[in-house]
């Protein structure tokens, strides 16, 4: 007879849990890293050179103002997730949609 007991395995996480959480890191990491330089660049072509300086000046302004709660610079950082998430409830919609012949 042996003493130890059964190891219990982990909870399983639905599948639909786990893409949104896949869905939402991958729109966080692309709001941190790839949109703030894309700001500055197509900014600077746009508008011309930043007022602060170069891009790391930017960069430092950015994530100051993610720390200090700035609306803009978190619909920067959260606006990759929120278009995915309205696409994918505007499709969900529309294949909902019956069209009558």
């Amino acid at each position: 007879m042996s003493i130890s007991t059964p190891l219990q395995t982990a909870p399983r996480i639905p599948i639909s849990i786990h893409r949104e959480l896949i869905l939402l890191g991958s729109g966080l990491v692309f709001g941190l890293a790839i949109a703030p330089p894309l700001v500055w660049v197509i900014g600077s072509r746009a508008l011309g050179h930043y007022a602060g300086g170069g891009i790391g000046s930017f960069l430092g302004a950015f994530y100051r103002g993610l720390g200090a709660g700035t609306f803009g610079y978190w619909m920067i950082v959260l606006g990759p997730y929120l278009v995915a998430l309205v696409a994918r409830a505007l499709i969900g919609l529309n294949s909902r949609r019956t069209v009558p012949l």
